[in-house]
């Protein structure tokens, strides 16, 4: 097989590790199982997974060594390298010593903090431990530092599309009038019992037929609530576009392995799904994905998604479809969400009376990856006492402006001494705090805050080395001036920034915001010269 660049160099980071345990962060479809099966093997290795799918695929990788699988009632014996899946090891640990395998990869590695996964790993005394994952934010916010020493490779989304690995994506918006007011949130996502009878009902489920009939090309997957909403959407199509042309898959489905043979031969022609199809299946033929099921969990809306970007012969690109209801007040993950902005964006009312005018059936097309939203927005911190000194006298801070950015990252103005930067944080939870300023080197503050931590820390440091400036962050005393509109030299500045080659070649054409007042024009100049810098 013939390794890409990226792979080899992410296999030579593993071989060079001697102990301990790191995580690796590859986006759906660059080929984990690939790069975990070329690992050089000083002993046994163990493979955690925790899928019937996942399980099994890794064999075809594995031509020079023996391989054994713990799994239902197949049992290993020995072999140089055992699969296993989580539910059946966790039971069966008694059967190995500690000390008989030197390298444990666990696919799917997101899922590593649940008690079954930590305790193998507190079972097993193994040398090195590598998680492999595409979506290491976990819904329920638990960082996987607890498992892992530190991100030892990373390759996204976006990565995997600019330089041709992944497929570009088509994003559409499908209203189909749904209304979520009444869905309590559990564990970071929508009850599913309640989900289910806001969305399962016959007018809804028609507009996702007619979502897929009009909107749908190639071969489709659409990702249900439940098992009855899955057959309900199946029956749909099925009536309308003929008997075979949908299959609802679920964790019910006991022939699940003829049916995905049937759909790669294009048999069929859409799979209905429950939570089946997010991890592990290999259908790079896959065109089309449409959400019927809201989430608010980015990881499961990454990992939905991830199923339609593989390359696949005569694909130009995948599409996907974001079915959603008209309850603007509502969060839930859409497109942006995989550019780093966690939910859609709403819509005042001036502007959805310009949609409906406009009389178009769909929104408009979101942004086509990898060109990314320019648009800065305001992030309010909450004002509250905090201990600064040692002698433990309290000041009142005076409550932070922070500004969100497109990639994930949230920042401060400090004036003529630049800006101060949290960054997105990583796969183990933690951020970096730095000063950026034009014609200088990046000013690390801080390398590894928790995220939860970032906004006090930087409260600190402003308190501490920026106070004279409290008028830019203050956000206060910027309610003096800032929201007077901005100045025409402002203006003027950022139209000759958006305007230039490098800019357009990153973000396309700007439009200038009409209600652009004088705090944010000046972020938005300051975050413009660091891009530009950044591009030199």
């Amino acid at each position: 097989m013939q390794l890409r660049d990226y792979q080899k160099e992410c296999i030579e980071a593993i071989d060079q590790m001697e102990k301990g345990s790191a995580l690796v962060v590859l986006a759906t479809g660059l080929g984990k199982t690939v790069i975990f099966s070329h690992i050089k093997r000083r002993g046994r290795v163990l493979i955690l997974s925790h899928r019937e799918e996942l399980v099994e695929q890794p064999k075809k990788y594995y031509q020079d060594c023996s391989y054994g699988i713990e799994r239902g009632d197949k049992t290993s014996n020995g072999e140089d390298v055992v699969s296993a899946s989580v539910q059946s090891l966790v039971r069966r640990l008694h059967k190995f010593d500690p000390k008989d395998f030197d390298m444990i990869i666990t696919d799917e590695a997101h899922h590593a903090v649940a008690p079954s996964y930590r305790k193998i790993y507190d079972y097993f005394e193994s040398r090195i431990h590598i998680g492999f994952t595409a979506t290491p934010v976990r819904g329920d916010s638990v960082g996987l530092g607890i498992v892992y020493d530190r991100i030892l490779f990373e390759r996204d989304l976006r990565w995997g599309i600019e330089n041709g690995f992944l497929c570009d994506i088509d994003c559409r918006i499908a209203e189909i009038g749904y209304d979520l007011t009444g869905v309590e949130e559990q564990m970071g996502d929508f009850k599913k019992g309640q989900l289910d009878d806001a969305l399962d009902r016959d007018e809804i489920n028609d507009c996702v037929l007619k979502a897929y009939v009009e909107m749908a090309k190639g071969q489709t997957v659409i990702f249900a609530v439940s098992i009855d909403h899955a057959e309900h959407i199946t029956e749909r199509i099925n009536k309308q576009c003929g008997d075979g042309t949908a299959v609802s898959i679920t964790g019910l489905t006991e022939n699940r392995n003829d049916i995905l043979d049937k759909f790669r031969k294009k048999e069929i022609k859409c799979l209905v799904n429950c939570m089946v199809l997010t991890e592990g299946t290999d259908l790079p033929m896959i065109e089309t994905i449409i959400l019927a099921r809201p989430t608010k969990n980015a990881a499961l809306y990454a990992q939905m998604v991830g199923r339609a970007l593989r390359l696949y012969e005569g694909k130009e690109k995948a599409y996907l479809i974001d079915c959603v209801g008209s309850s603007d007040e509502i969060d839930i993950c859409m497109a942006s969400t995989l550019l780093g902005k966690d939910f859609v964006e709403k819509k005042n009312d001036s502007e959805k009376k310009e949609e409906e005018e406009k009389e178009e059936t769909l929104l408009e097309k979101l942004e086509r990856l990898p060109k990314r939203n320019f648009k800065v927005e305001h992030m309010m911190l909450e004002e509250r006492t905090i201990d600064l000194f040692e002698n433990y006298e309290k000041i009142d801070t005076y409550g932070v402006r922070f500004y969100g950015l497109f990639n994930g990252e949230c920042c401060c103005n400090v004036g003529e001494d630049g800006m101060i930067y949290i960054t997105k944080p990583d796969a183990l939870g933690n951020c970096m705090i730095y000063l950026d300023k034009e014609d200088q080197e990046p000013y690390v503050f801080h390398r590894n805050v928790p995220e939860k931590e970032t906004k006090r820390v930087v409260e600190n440091i402003l308190m501490k080395h920026f106070l004279e400036q409290d008028y830019l962050w203050n956000k206060r005393k910027i309610s003096y001036w800032g929201m007077m509109p901005a100045s025409e030299n402002q203006i003027r500045f950022i139209k000759s920034l958006t305007g230039s080659a490098w800019f357009r070649e990153a973000y396309g054409e700007y439009r200038l915001d009409s209600e652009l007042n004088k705090e944010t024009a000046g972020i938005t100049i300051k975050f413009l010269l660091k891009e530009k810098k950044n591009r030199k």
